[in-house]
């Protein structure tokens, strides 16, 4: 979701305020009536009204079937006894969701990234606005963009409204602020109908498309129809690094890329330079959105393949000295330099291409790594420094940085490796997690993506294949709070068995 300097751009000032105490709702399980006045800085009467507005969306937004409810008693606002956290975040999706959607700013961004250019008669009559109402739209489209740091804007030429910046800007944003509002089950109405998407995919007989996950299936359709309708429309992407791009294609041999390479160049009428910028940005970009694209045995391939190379590439000299300081001081084996060569340059390719840090910036972090150390922060910002603009350099350095030391403390043998996995209730895996993260110190736990080297698995059922000395717990309902207790005693179990204090 997005951050609270982003959403205050679509959001009214109550909604906000709404979601908030729907946050708190949900962590607290009950709020006072003074302790809200506080916080919102209201009377009591308006606070009072605030509540029964909420109260009243709660209701609406529950399945037929719950019994959930937000009771006021004894100046304490408090769910009834059938409080359940899942049914309370669904809730709160849906109440961002409806929020977003009603946005008049929401619409109009989205309108302009599709249409791209409209007169004023235009703007006015698809989105049922005044025309005086929609120069003011104009304007605070242009602060969101300039808040955000992004390169775009809205210009006035002749009787047009115009939409101008880096056309992989505009793509990403228009993923981003779908990822964000929608859920993974949903695909938004004013895109290419997903049917057309699917037919493509088919056609593409893209590799592992049909292993992925529903969510990651609906990931990969919505950045294929945003690419193929900007392709279709008629825009395309100039501000590819011809090396960056010449790096990637070496170490990642990728088959779907020559088939997409073959679509675009058989149905469109791109240049060859074009249709591999295509290509590239595309294929990147799936695979930094969906990850599972790439499994952790390909990562170490590329990254041996990139270590053993004589490829002559400036940037790939740099990463390769960076390695060698990062394998002294944390001890990788072969595998793992390799898994975090790989992982470090496409991440950094994001970086230098995309403009990555400025999507990173709008979104809510509640997971940040803390207590980077410094040297860490030294060598990134050594190894990327020169590629940035100072302006952005902070920005790289820090989301760079933290991905590196994720990646670490996974690596780290005094690391207890947690993988979860959720068949029945996926919902819980971030909960999960999140909980994890927020109760233990980084350096004595991590979340690995790798099933097979966990020290502890996590699961509502039991996993094939696990190994003997993998322990099993069994996470059944998180609305029960004897679940979690269960949980905290035995993860502590666990790091004693270990050794890590």
């Amino acid at each position: 979701m997005f951050s609270t300097k982003v959403s205050r751009f679509f959001l009214s000032k109550n909604q906000m305020k709404k979601i908030k105490i729907l946050y708190i709702m949900i962590d607290e399980k009950y709020i006072s009536t003074l302790h809200l006045k506080k916080m919102l800085g209201l009377s009591i009467r308006a606070t009072k009204k605030i509540m029964e507005e909420l109260t009243e969306e709660i209701d609406f937004y529950k399945q037929p079937n719950q019994s959930l409810q937000l009771i006021y008693c004894d100046n304490v606002y408090c769910w009834n006894p059938k409080f359940c956290y899942e049914s309370c975040m669904k809730i709160l999706y849906q109440l961002k969701k409806s929020y977003f959607i009603q946005s008049s700013l929401y619409k109009s961004l989205f309108f302009m990234m599709i249409e791209r250019s409209c007169t004023l008669t235009e703007f006015s009559e698809k989105l049922s606005y005044s025309q005086s109402y929609c120069y003011k739209l104009m304007d605070q489209l242009n602060e969101f963009f300039q808040v955000t740091h992004l390169s775009l804007k809205i210009i006035k030429e002749k009787k047009l409204f115009k939409l101008l910046g880096d056309e992989l800007e505009i793509r990403q944003l228009n993923y981003y602020i779908i990822a964000a509002v929608y859920s993974s089950a949903e695909w938004p109405d004013y895109l290419t109908e997903r049917k057309k998407i699917v037919r493509t995919q088919r056609y593409l007989q893209l590799e592992k498309y049909d292993q992925l996950s529903p969510s990651n299936q609906l990931k990969k359709d919505l950045l294929l129809g945003i690419f193929q309708e900007a392709i279709e429309n008629g825009f395309k992407i100039q501000t590819v690094s011809q090396n960056d791009r010449e790096l990637y294609e070496f170490f990642v041999r990728d088959s779907d890329r020559k088939k997409l390479f073959a679509f675009l160049q058989n149905n469109y009428c791109l240049k060859t330079s074009d249709n591999y910028n295509e290509s590239f940005c595309f294929e990147l970009l799936s695979h930094h959105v969906v990850p599972e694209l790439i499994d952790k045995n390909e990562k170490i391939r590329m990254g041996r393949q990139l270590i053993k190379s004589n490829y002559d590439n400036e940037f790939l000299k740099k990463e390769l000295l960076f390695l060698n300081k990062i394998c002294t001081r944390y001890s990788l084996t072969n595998d793992e330099s390799a898994f975090f060569l790989t992982d470090l340059t496409t991440k950094i390719l994001i970086l230098k291409n995309f403009h990555f840090w400025k999507f990173y910036e709008m979104s809510e972090q509640s997971q940040k790594i803390k207590n980077v150390p410094n040297q860490l922060v030294y060598d990134v910002e050594e190894l990327i420094g020169s590629y940035f603009k100072e302006a952005e350099r902070l920005h790289c350095v820090k989301y760079l940085a933290n991905i590196c030391y994720y990646n670490l403390l996974v690596m780290d043998k005094n690391v207890l490796k947690i993988y979860t996995e959720f068949y029945y209730k996926s919902s819980y895996k971030e909960v999960v997690e999140q909980f994890i993260l927020t109760t233990y110190n980084n350096n004595k736990v991590g979340i690995t993506p790798d099933f097979s080297e966990a020290d502890v698995i996590i699961s509502d059922g039991i996993p094939y294949h696990m190994n003997e000395q993998t322990k099993l717990f069994y996470f059944s309902d998180s609305s029960n709070p004897k679940n979690w207790e269960e949980l905290a005693s035995f993860l502590q179990k666990q790091l004693i068995s270990k050794n890590i204090t």
